[in-house]
């Protein structure tokens, strides 16, 4: 996704994982504006031009972080979908998938910190794209869909309603709103994707 050095020596991947772990660690605890290119250097113990090689800019350093992060919501998310895909009724996979969900957010500011940071990025921009095409891909292949004669496209439809929908509410909460706000509107949103689904599904 992104033209970034791609390190290829053991030692060499394991400063760049250090760099962008460190610069986790300063975004749950630091003020955003306050987390540099050379806080990330002393954080993590190299020099800012070893950051250099692999990064041209802090926001790229976030941006490599933000793509590890979505990868592993969508691995929690998909892991959860698949186990109960199968055998679950659907109201069943909405509730787990919202629990896992909310569990990666509530008293986690990383989220909402990247997409402040990195709101005038396209690559972000894209990162997320990609991430929600990868849900809505997975969600529309419910066997349901295909049980009530929705076609590829209609299931499609709804998967991405439901996503962007969810993620609206639960990972851009207002400025200045306390962190356990995200909790509430994961309730508020299972309810609406439930009801929503309730519509198509008639059970």
């Amino acid at each position: 996704m992104s033209n970034r050095k791609v390190p290829l020596q053991s030692r060499s991947k394991e400063r760049v994982e250090k760099i962008i772990s460190c610069a986790e660690t300063l975004l749950k605890t630091t003020e955003l504006s306050k987390v540099t290119t050379s806080r990330i250097a002393e954080e993590a113990a190299v020099p800012v031009g070893s950051i250099y090689q692999y990064f041209k800019d802090r926001d790229e350093i976030l941006l490599a972080l933000g793509e590890q992060i979505l990868e592993r919501e969508n691995n929690l998310l998909t892991a959860t979908f698949e186990e109960l895909a199968p055998k679950a009724h659907w109201r069943r996979i909405v509730a787990a998938l919202m629990e896992n969900l909310t569990d990666l957010v509530a008293g986690d500011e990383i989220r909402y910190r990247l997409d402040i940071a990195l709101s005038g990025h396209d690559e972000w921009q894209l990162a997320n794209l990609a991430s929600e095409n990868q849900m809505v891909h997975l969600f529309a292949g419910y066997p349901r869909f295909s049980e009530i004669g929705y076609s590829r496209k209609q299931a499609e439809a709804v998967a991405r309603t439901i996503i962007v929908c969810v993620k609206a509410m639960v990972l851009r909460r207002p400025p200045n709103y306390p962190l356990g706000y995200s909790t509430d509107l994961a309730i508020e949103a299972e309810k609406v994707a439930i009801a929503y689904l309730a519509s198509i599904f008639g059970d």
